[in-house]
């Protein structure tokens, strides 16, 4: 379903060449939206995409874009049409090897190793059959592929806290201290309990929203809130998990420090928290007026 609209606007031969062989593994690609001046502000990107007869050529840089040093080609979003606004962004198909395109340089991310990277674009021709779906098209397949990955990045952040839930329930029983387990002790208890609950309830948030996306129903207010929850609630769960482990959670060895670095990044991937706030109340407020 994350390739639904993806498949429905793009042509045969777009299909065979590169969305059968992602479906299958045998390629990956990147996600090439974001920019130095333009993150939340989609409307603000700078990339552009000029028509020279039967191509397009693309000159820009996009900044902190996962996987992209080891995409088999990647999903550029470029402004056509600058007078246009938003509706002037368009979505190109992009193999790797095009002359043009380069990882220039890899990010030292929080959490994600070697996997951020930026991408340049200078003289980056591009057959006008890579442009998938229609001109100025490309921020609504950009908002369809960031809802459905806000509920798929929050399923990964549930099954991240139902680790740490699992690994700290048995460190509570193992763990001894004044002649008993560290999980006898209320306070310890009190840890565990709003771990379990948060985290059924970002279960229930997580499957609503994939009913929705699967039944093809509107779900930007609940992939925000979905994202947003889930987010937060890993955060505290890996804090949590710190200090009910004590001395032993902040060992390298333990990897519970990792999973605290990697936990951080998800509150400003796919939208801050204060984006999904925004976003959310935006909508209240605007059914609210209807």
């Amino acid at each position: 379903h994350v390739f639904k609209l993806w498949f429905s606007v793009s042509r045969e031969e777009q299909r065979r060449r590169f969305l059968a062989p992602l479906v299958a593994g045998d390629v990956t690609t990147c996600f090439a939206l974001s920019e130095a001046e333009a993150g939340s502000d989609l409307a603000g990107l700078r990339t552009r995409a000029e028509r020279r007869g039967d191509r397009y050529v693309l000159d820009g840089v996009k900044n902190i874009i996962s996987n992209a040093a080891q995409a088999d080609f990647a999903m550029v979003f470029a402004v056509t049409d600058p007078s246009a606004g938003a509706r002037g962004v368009t979505c190109f198909l992009v193999p790797a090897d095009t002359p043009g395109f380069r990882v220039s340089r890899t990010h030292d991310c929080v959490g994600f190793k070697g996997y951020q990277a930026e991408i340049s674009f200078d003289g980056c021709e591009v057959p006008a059959a890579n442009v998938l779906g229609d001109e100025g098209q490309g921020l609504l397949l950009a908002m369809d592929w960031i809802n459905g990955n806000r509920v798929r990045t929050s399923a990964w952040m549930a099954g991240g806290t139902r680790h740490l839930l699992a690994r700290s329930s048995h460190f509570a029983g193992q763990r001894r201290q004044f002649g008993a387990p560290i999980g006898s002790f209320q306070a310890i208890q009190i840890k565990l309990a709003d771990m379990a609950t948060e985290l059924f309830a970002a279960e229930q948030m997580i499957l609503r929203s994939a009913w929705l996306r699967d039944h093809g129903q509107d779900l930007r207010r609940e992939a925000s809130m979905t994202k947003l929850f889930c987010s937060e609630m890993v955060n505290r769960a890996a804090w949590e998990a710190m200090q009910i482990h004590g001395g032993a959670g902040c060992l390298r060895e333990t990897g519970l420090e990792r999973i605290y670095r990697m936990a951080r990044v998800f509150t400003v991937v796919e939208g801050t928290s204060e984006i999904q706030r925004v976003s959310i109340a935006r909508s209240l407020l605007k059914h609210a007026a209807a």
